[in-house]
């Protein structure tokens, strides 16, 4: 597979270059309708998480970033092209954690404060010309204890690919902890990469017969609208 296209930027006054792949048929979708209602956080997708052990903002900053680093799509941006919507991996993207301070707080402004945060995270939209979709608050309680939001937009995220995300967090603060370097393996294929794959496999002709198929069996079907409570 080959990557389509190489362009230089410059971003924040860092020089950074950046690969276009295509957008999948979802983030197609999820960039019209984001696109169709700006201002709305319908598609975002905002998780709480909290951490226990000897932790720091800067320790959680780093291995983020390591993270956004490591995973193409947490530095995907989208740009319209003669091709269609395409995503805009960039080499490097600036990443800056939040900071909340719940110390000193009593538990019941802590929770307080910590569901005002999470709404504000949860409700705020992306802005579809960002160069990435994703973005932190750490919020600690004491010297071992907080909450980490994570919020990002569907564009880029799904379950699955959270629970991937915060098992390498955890390795990576882990790791820090224990006074060793951060040595993830490297990532054999990335959400481009199967992009690329599913176009030409769209493209190749293998759905032929089952779009015959279906095409046939639902010649006659007529939409039907079922009204909401």
């Amino acid at each position: 597979m080959n990557r389509l296209a190489l362009n230089i930027a410059h971003t924040h006054e860092i020089e950074a270059s950046y690969v276009l792949f295509p957008a999948t048929a979802s983030q197609q979708r999820f960039w019209r309708e984001q696109k169709a209602s700006p201002k709305a956080s319908a598609l975002n997708i905002a998780f709480r998480v909290r951490l226990s052990g000897p932790l720091d903002a800067a320790s959680i900053e780093q291995v983020l970033g390591e993270l956004v680093a490591r995973h193409e799509i947490l530095r995907a941006g989208f740009v319209m092209t003669n091709e269609g919507l395409q995503q805009q991996v960039w080499s490097q993207v600036p990443f800056r954690l939040e900071v909340a301070d719940l110390t000193g707080l009593t538990q019941e402004a802590s929770l307080a404060e910590a569901e005002r945060v999470g709404a504000i995270q949860a409700r705020t939209p992306f802005d579809l010309s960002s160069s990435s979709f994703f973005r932190a608050v750490w919020l600690p309680k004491s010297a071992k204890e907080g909450e980490l939001q994570l919020t990002f937009h569907s564009l880029v995220m799904d379950g699955w690919s959270f629970a991937i995300l915060v098992r390498e967090l955890v390795e990576g603060l882990a790791a820090l902890q224990g006074g060793q370097e951060l040595d993830y393996p490297a990532v054999d294929l990335h959400h481009g990469d199967y992009a690329l794959w599913k176009e030409e496999f769209l493209a190749s002709g293998a759905l032929d017969a089952a779009r015959t198929h279906w095409r046939k069996e639902l010649e006659d079907f007529s939409r039907f609208d079922v009204p909401g409570d």
